[in-house]
């Protein structure tokens, strides 16, 4: 059985995502996520089962991450070409693979 990824991204998908500052992002038992959006965008906690994906649609994705905040998976992160993720000070926990197509910029990440 295939499941679908769980997706966010805004209409049309030409526009910034902007994720709540203390909310969390969380598939439970299954499921990757995909978070497209184009321009300055904002990123709170992210938990997930499978993989996370950041995309890129119309212009390019910047994804500030708050400080403080977390990325955990149980699979890998992958950054698309077109796509920066700047991550503060960010615990990344990630159990599989990092696929950086994009930029990284890991600030005071751990």
């Amino acid at each position: 059985m295939t499941r679908e990824p769980w997706r966010v991204s805004t209409k049309k998908s030409i526009a910034p995502f902007i994720q709540a500052l203390g909310t969390t992002i969380r598939t439970t038992s299954f499921g990757d996520i995909i978070i497209q959006s184009s321009g300055e965008s904002a990123l709170g906690n992210i938990v997930s089962a499978g993989d996370l994906t950041l995309k890129q649609a119309g212009a390019p994705a910047h994804y500030t991450h708050y400080t403080g905040t977390s990325i955990q998976t149980a699979g890998s992160v992958s950054i698309d070409p077109g796509v920066t993720l700047s991550a503060s000070n960010t615990i990344l926990s990630v159990s599989k693979d990092w696929i950086n197509y994009g930029i990284f910029e890991p600030g005071k990440s751990l």
